[in-house]
């Protein structure tokens, strides 16, 4: 659900409420000689949530998602373009790591896989682009895009992902901790300060420094024993980022 997406106050609700008003706003794009298209972008460090919030969108909305990876060697302008026609009429289309596919520098964009920059531009709006979609775009390296990929009207709102502020750490902390997520048998043998435990360890994580990937690759080595977790705290910093 959405509210497993742990991101600053009111984000996930307001993509949401974006994407809501698109979908029932088709006759009003109609009327309006407006492309009924609408483009999201979703940049920075990996491990911030930029998937889990597609995925968590997709669910609330009740829409298939469909992930199309640019950087493979077999995938072609056509097959892009089919592959974008075939999908559903009223779905999710993800464009994850757009920066790994194609280079922007000094200029010239270059491409890693076989589908061409122009290939792209037409199949997300050229004249036999579908309309109806949802398109999410992600990038680790928003620098690197070409403008033209995410200028108005192909991207119509970019939502920057950075590591957890303290609200998002408190809030992810005290989720982890659960008494209904902890397997009872191997519960810190007393309660007894047990939220004392919860408050220091949300205390001594840093504000902004650390990814949602990074504390659960952590914590979820401490996952019943907040206390440890605590007295361990300096090893997050040696957390590996997934």
């Amino acid at each position: 659900p959405l509210s497993s997406v742990v991101l600053p106050a009111g984000r996930a609700q307001h993509v949401l409420a974006d994407c809501e008003g698109f979908l029932q706003k088709e006759g009003w794009y109609a009327s309006h000689g407006i492309p009924y298209r609408r483009g999201y972008l979703l940049h920075g460090a990996p491990g911030t949530g930029k998937t889990s919030l597609v995925t968590a969108l997709a669910a609330s909305l009740g829409l298939s998602i469909y992930v199309i990876n640019l950087s493979s060697r077999v995938l072609t302008d056509e097959m892009l373009c089919e592959l974008m026609a075939n999908a559903a009429a009223r779905c999710i289309l993800l464009l994850e790591d757009v920066d790994a596919a194609f280079h922007h520098r000094e200029g010239t964009t270059s491409r890693q896989g076989t589908v061409t920059f122009s290939g792209l531009l037409n199949a997300i709006d050229g004249v036999a682009a579908q309309e109806g979609r949802l398109l999410f775009l992600t990038t680790n390296h928003v620098e690197l895009l070409d403008p033209a990929l995410i200028r108005p009207g192909r991207v119509d709102m970019k939502i920057k992902f950075e590591p957890a502020d303290a609200d998002q750490v408190a809030k992810f902390v005290r989720a982890f901790y659960t008494e209904e997520a902890a397997d009872a048998a191997h519960v810190d043998a007393s309660m007894e300060g047990r939220e004392e435990a919860l408050d220091q360890l949300i205390a001594s994580i840093p504000n902004k420094v650390f990814t949602i990937a990074q504390l659960q690759g952590f914590l979820m080595q401490y996952r019943t024993e907040p206390r440890r977790a605590l007295e361990n705290i300096d090893k997050l910093a040696r957390t590996d980022e997934h």
